[in-house]
C-alpha cells in the first residue's frame, strides 16, 4: 500500500476506492499566499473530486533547527530560494465503486517550521474505528515511506474515513443487529416466496386439446399422438405415466402427462384398438350391392361416433362377381394396412318350378327336366334326375306321382314333386305308301322305301309288310299288304301292288343322271365349258327351283309329245321309253319327271286328275316342294304358250286356273284339266 509520492502528495490508499481529503497548515498571515480550489478528475466509478491547488511556499533552510512550540511561536519569514509545493491528485487503483463526496474547500496556510523531533504527519480517525495495532501500523507505514524525504517539514492530517471499516471490528449496536435480523427475514421472505412461485407454476392450468387415437390390434403409439393442440404446441411433451404401456384390444384410458415447462398436467388419453377379422363368409352370387370397409373391423362399434379412416386400398370386385373359392381383400386403418380373407361359398341348392300336372303321350320317353320351368343355379346344373322312374306306358291313364331331385355343380340339391298323366290314343295310326312298286325280273326291291306310318299323336311309326304270294322272279303283278300298330293297339293296314318288269331301274337310272347333267350345265352360263369340279361347285350352288326348271327345261328338250296307248306300263318303263325313243304321253313325261327330281334330291309325288271328267281320260303330273317353299304343280307335259312354260315348273293353285283357261291344247276339257281331290293330297300353295 503507496501511502505518499515522492514530491509530497498525501494519499491514502486501499482495495477500495475512498473518500480523502488532505489539510496543509500554512501561515495565515502571509499575504502572498492565497488558497486556490479546483476540481480534479477520478476515475469513471468515483464522484468528481476539486482538484486542490497549493500556492508555492518559501521555505527557508534551517542547518540548526530549534524545538519552537507549535502554538506560541509566530511564523517568520525567510528570505530564500523558493521551493514550488504542488499537491497533485494520485490514482487509486482499488474495485470500482461510486463514492459521492463533495468537492471540500482545502485552505492552504504557510507552514510553520517545526522541530526535527516532531512527527511530521498527524492521522485523523474521524469516522473509522480502528484497534490501536491498526492505528500503529497504518502510522508506521507512513512514517517509513516518507523518512527518505527529509526536506518536508509540512505537518499533514490525514483523515481515514469509512473506506477503512473493514479494518474495523464491527460495531455490535441494536440497529446493526436489527438490520441483520431484517436482512434474514427478508431472505427468508424470498425463499418462500420463490416456493410459492415454483409451486404455483408446477401446478398452473394451461391450455391443451387431446384427440381419441384408433389403430389396430398389435400397432405401438407414442403418448404424443394424443396431443391436439396447446397453447404452445411445440413446447408441449407427453409422456405416458406407466412408461411401459401397450395398447391392448378394446377402449382403454391411458394416463398421460402433459408438460410445458415446469408446468405439468396429468389427465387420461382415449384409445380404441380395433381388431380386424381375419376371414368373411358369404354366398356365391350373393345380391349385395358392395363391401363396406367398417364390417371387416371385429369390434368397430366401439369406435361408433368417433372419427376414423377405414377403407380399402384396392378396389373390391361387386360380390356377386367373386367365384367360389379364397380371395384376399386388402384394407388400411388409420394408414395401416390389414387384409381379410373372402371365402366364397355355395350352399344354396337350385330353385326351380314343378309343373302341376304333366300330360304325357303314352310310351313316349319322358325326361326329369319336363316337370320344372325355371331351373336355376348360379353355379350351373349338375343333374336332374328322377328318384323314381315313371311309368309311361301305364294304359289306364293314372296320375302318377313324381320326384325329380336337382343337384348343382357344388353338390347341393333340392327336391321337386309334380303329377304326370299318360296320355293313351283311340284314333288308328296314318299309313302312306306307293301304290304301284316297279322291279325288274330278278332283281331285289326296297319295299320299305317311301312307306311313313304315324300315329294319332303324330309320332312316326314303323310298319311291317306282308308279302305272302310275291315272287320277284316271274314278270307279273302282286298285291302285298303294309300295316302298322301304336302302343295302345290301334292298326292301320296298305294294300300296295308289284310289279315285276323286265326293265333294269338301274339302267334307267343312268340314263337319269346324264339327262340331269345335261339339263344342268344348259341351264348354267357357260355349263358346257366347265371341269368336273367346275360343275359340281356350281350345282351345289343352285336352288331346288333352279333345279326344277332346269330339269323341266330338259325334259321338253328331249322328247315330242305323241300319244302312244298301250298296256299298262311302270315308271321305269315308261322313262326308259321316253328317254330311249324321246317321246311319249303325258305319263311318259310324268316318269321322267319324277325320277330326274327324286335323283335330284327334290321332295316330289304324282297327282291325277279326277277320272270322272270327259271320257275318263287319266292324267298324271307331279306336286313338289322345293326349297321347303311349299307345295306346288310341276308338268313337263310342253304348251305351245312360251308364257306358261316359264312357269310350269312350280304352278300355284290359281296358276292352274290359268293354265286350264288356255285355249286349243286344253279345249277339250272345259276347263278341268288340273282338277283332282284335294282330300287325297297335301295344301297346295293358292
Amino acid at each position: 500500500m503507496k501511502l505518499f509520492s515522492a514530491q509530497g502528495k498525501r494519499t491514502i490508499s486501499s482495495t477500495k476506492p475512498q473518500k480523502k481529503r488532505i489539510i496543509v497548515d500554512s501561515n495565515p498571515q502571509s499575504p502572498q499566499i492565497e488558497p486556490t480550489v479546483r476540481e480534479v478528475p477520478l476515475s469513471p466509478m468515483e464522484t468528481p473530486q476539486p482538484e486542490v491547488i497549493i500556492p508555492e511556499v518559501v521555505v527557508s533552510t534551517v542547518t540548526n533547527p530549534v524545538a519552537v512550540d507549535p502554538v506560541s511561536v509566530e511564523p517568520v519569514a525567510v528570505v530564500a530560494e523558493s521551493i514550488p509545493v504542488v499537491i497533485e491528485p494520485v490514482a487509486v487503483v482499488a474495485e470500482p465503486v461510486a463514492v459521492v463526496t463533495e468537492p471540500v474547500a482545502v485552505i492552504t496556510e504557510p507552514v510553520a517550521v517545526v522541530p526535527e523531533t516532531q512527527s511530521k504527519y498527524i492521522i485523523n480517525y474521524p469516522d473509522v474505528e480502528l484497534s490501536e495495532t491498526s492505528k500503529r501500523a497504518i502510522e508506521t507505514v507512513i512514517n517509513k515511506e516518507n523518512s527518505s524525504d527529509d526536506s518536508l517539514y509540512l505537518t499533514q492530517e490525514i483523515v481515514l474515513e469509512s473506506n477503512f471499516n473493514h479494518l474495523a471490528p464491527p460495531k455490535k449496536s441494536f440497529i446493526k443487529i436489527a438490520g441483520i435480523v431484517l436482512l434474514c427475514l427478508i431472505a427468508l421472505g424470498a425463499i418462500a416466496a420463490g416456493g410459492l412461485y415454483y409451486w404455483w407454476i408446477s401446478h398452473a392450468d394451461f391450455d391443451y386439446t387431446l384427440q381419441p387415437i384408433v389403430i389396430l390390434n398389435g400397432e405401438t403409439i407414442k403418448a404424443d399422438d394424443f396431443l391436439l393442440d396447446s397453447e404452445d404446441l411445440s413446447a408441449t411433451s407427453v409422456r405416458f405415466f406407466d412408461p411401459d404401456y401397450f395398447p391392448v384390444e378394446g377402449r382403454h384410458e391411458v394416463p398421460i402427462i402433459l408438460s410445458i415447462g415446469l408446468r405439468s398436467v396429468e389427465t387420461w388419453g382415449i384409445i380404441y384398438v380395433l381388431k380386424p377379422i381375419e376371414s368373411v363368409t358369404i354366398e356365391f352370387r350373393e345380391d349385395r350391392s358392395s363391401f363396406v370397409a367398417s364390417d371387416f373391423l371385429a369390434n368397430s362399434s366401439i369406435a361408433r361416433g368417433v372419427e376414423f379412416d377405414i377403407h380399402f386400398t384396392t378396389e373390391p370386385s361387386s360380390p356377386s362377381e367373386y367365384e367360389v373359392g379364397e380371395h384376399k381383400l386388402h384394407l388400411a386403418l388409420n394408414g395401416a394396412s390389414f387384409s381379410v380373407t373372402l371365402y366364397v361359398e355355395d350352399t344354396t341348392p337350385p330353385t326351380a318350378t314343378p309343373v302341376s300336372v304333366h300330360n304325357h303321350i303314352i310310351g313316349e320317353p319322358i325326361t326329369p327336366d319336363v316337370f320344372l320351368v325355371g331351373v336355376y343355379d348360379p353355379s350351373g346344373i349338375a343333374s336332374i334326375e328322377f328318384l323314381d322312374e315313371p311309368d309311361v306306358f301305364e294304359r289306364e291313364g293314372r296320375n302318377q306321382i313324381v320326384e325329380i331331385i336337382v343337384t348343382d355343380t357344388w353338390g347341393n340339391s333340392e327336391i321337386f314333386h309334380s303329377d304326370l298323366t299318360v296320355l293313351i290314343n283311340d284314333a288308328p295310326p296314318t299309313l302312306e305308301g306307293p301304290s304301284i312298286i316297279e322291279s325288274k325280273v330278278g332283281n331285289p326291291i326296297m319295299f320299305m322305301q317311301g312307306v311313313t306310318a304315324f300315329d294319332s299323336f303324330g309320332r312316326e311309326l314303323e310298319p311291317s309288310v306282308d308279302l305272302t304270294g310275291f315272287d320277284q322272279d316271274v314278270i307279273g303283278e302282286y298285291s302285298i299288304i303294309f300295316s302298322v300298330v301304336d302302343l295302345t293297339g290301334n292298326t292301320t293296314n296298305l294294300e300296295t301292288t308289284i310289279r315285276i318288269i323286265e326293265v333294269d331301274p338301274e339302267e334307267v337310272y343312268e340314263l337319269i343322271d346324264a339327262a340331269l347333267e345335261n339339263a344342268y350345265r344348259e341351264f348354267l352360263r357357260g355349263g358346257r365349258g366347265m371341269s368336273q369340279e367346275d360343275f359340281n361347285e356350281a350345282v351345289s350352288k343352285m336352288t331346288q327351283a333352279e333345279q326344277a326348271r332346269a330339269i323341266i327345261l330338259e325334259i321338253r328338250r328331249s322328247m315330242r309329245y305323241a300319244d302312244t296307248r298301250g298296256g299298262p306300263q311302270s315308271i321305269y318303263e315308261a322313262a326308259y321309253t321316253g328317254l330311249r325313243e324321246r317321246l311319249g304321253n303325258c305319263f311318259n313325261y310324268y316318269a321322267v319327271g319324277e325320277l330326274m327330281l327324286t335323283r335330284a334330291g327334290i321332295p316330289n309325288m304324282m297327282i291325277e286328275r279326277r277320272r270322272d271328267i270327259h271320257h275318263g281320260t287319266n292324267h298324271r303330273w307331279s306336286l313338289i316342294n322345293p326349297d321347303g317353299a311349299g307345295w306346288h304343280h310341276f308338268d313337263s307335259v310342253p304348251t305351245r304358250y312360251l308364257d306358261l312354260n316359264t312357269i310350269m315348273h312350280m304352278m300355284t293353285q290359281s296358276q292352274t286356273l290359268l293354265i286350264e283357261n288356255a285355249p286349243v291344247i286344253f279345249e277339250n276339257h272345259a276347263g278341268l284339266f288340273y282338277a283332282f281331290d284335294p282330300s287325297l293330297y297335301p295344301d297346295i300353295v293358292p
